[in-house]
């Protein structure tokens, strides 16, 4: 088969894509040519073979409205692109949000180290001894450094001595 300059429209007569003005000049030009009057029939042999059904069919002004759309620009913003604006002009703000945040607790963390500990705590361990003192019974038989003594009784570590001196008996009562 040799070649012919109406070669790519044989498949395009075939799909009927042509307009109606060159279906007039190929069905001319197939009349004298015997190449492309073979290829026609080769096209619809491997259609039938395929089982094809016919192309749908576009509207005439398909392609003409596609190229006066796509020659016109985008008409509307996409979601995508409105959502990656709105993303970009966020992050600043989620940012400043995170740093107020941290500085707010960072703020409330350093005024709790610098709150003293309860005086009415060390009061009360020392009123709690002293009650311990009087019922005579020991303080969970643990016995305080001089330090610990100091720390959670202050200057009352007057009643820390009758403790000891009721659990140094006891001790003494139970064999230990």
């Amino acid at each position: 088969m040799n070649q012919c300059r109406y070669g790519k429209t044989a498949s395009r007569y075939f799909d009927k894509e042509l307009g109606a003005g060159e279906t007039q000049e190929f069905e001319a030009h197939l009349a004298e040519c015997a190449a492309c009057r073979a290829r026609l029939r080769d096209y619809a042999a491997l259609a039938a073979l395929m089982g094809a059904k016919p192309a749908a069919m576009a509207a005439p002004d398909f392609m003409e409205r596609v190229r006066t759309r796509a020659s016109a620009g985008p008409a509307l913003a996409s979601v995508w692109r409105d959502a990656a604006r709105l993303s970009r002009a966020m992050i600043p703000v989620a940012a400043c949000l995170c740093l107020a945040l941290g500085a707010l607790l960072y703020v409330q963390i350093a005024q709790l180290k610098n709150v003293p500990a309860p005086v009415v705590s060390a009061q009360a361990a020392a009123t709690q001894a002293e009650a311990v003192a009087e019922i005579e019974t020991p303080l969970l038989g643990y016995a305080l450094s001089e330090t610990e003594q100091q720390y959670l009784f202050g200057d009352r570590t007057a009643a820390l001595d009758s403790i000891y001196a009721v659990t140094a008996a006891q001790d003494s009562e139970n064999g230990m």
